[in-house]
């Protein structure tokens, strides 16, 4: 190969049209905030705007560091993008027709979102962190069906506020200090 073909084929590797999708196979290495690594499947990984901004920046990156989210939950979203890696995701009408999320979303996207309030709103945290559209959607959606079954202010404050533990607290102050004063 001479020079003046080296130098076309190097242009064309790195030029792409904007409609043009990149391919993604592998996996990416997630390195959670604990140091422990959640791994996913790039084509996966293309659900999250953050992740996916990263792929094309560097499509053959094969490790990136996610900040604040520690590794039991980022697993957690790994199975959702995984699962809607070839499963489109359900567009949800607002405002909401049913309390009732199975009849809005489907029996997958219901028992995935069927978790203890401390993990649905740290998946929240994640899922707006990666920005996941979709799964930020399907997230709000659960709290909005529990806000819709609470009915009573009384029962509302029962479900959503509570004190944290002091271990919970140092928690967030470990997890997130940038995001606090």
């Amino acid at each position: 190969m001479d020079t003046k073909e080296k130098e076309t084929k190097h242009q064309d590797d790195d030029v792409r049209g904007l409609d043009e999708e990149v391919v993604m196979d592998g996996n990416l290495d997630l390195v959670c905030i604990d140091g422990q690594t959640v791994v996913v499947a790039k084509k996966a990984a293309m659900l999250s705007d953050l992740l996916k901004n990263a792929l094309l920046l560097e499509n053959s990156a094969t490790s990136l560091k996610i900040q604040h989210i520690p590794s039991a939950i980022l697993k957690k979203v790994v199975e959702y993008l995984t699962y809607h890696a070839t499963v489109a995701p359900t567009e949800i009408p607002v405002p909401l027709p049913s309390s009732d999320l199975k009849t809005i979303v489907g029996e997958w996207d219901s028992k995935y979102a069927n978790v203890n309030q401390t993990t649905l709103f740290r998946l929240m945290l994640a899922a707006n962190y990666l920005s996941i559209r979709p799964l930020t959607k399907l997230l709000c959606a659960k709290v909005a069906c529990q806000l819709k079954t609470a009915k009573t202010p009384e029962a509302i404050r029962t479900q959503f506020i509570r004190d944290f533990t002091e271990a919970e607290k140092r928690e967030i102050q470990r997890d997130f200090p940038d995001l606090l004063e």
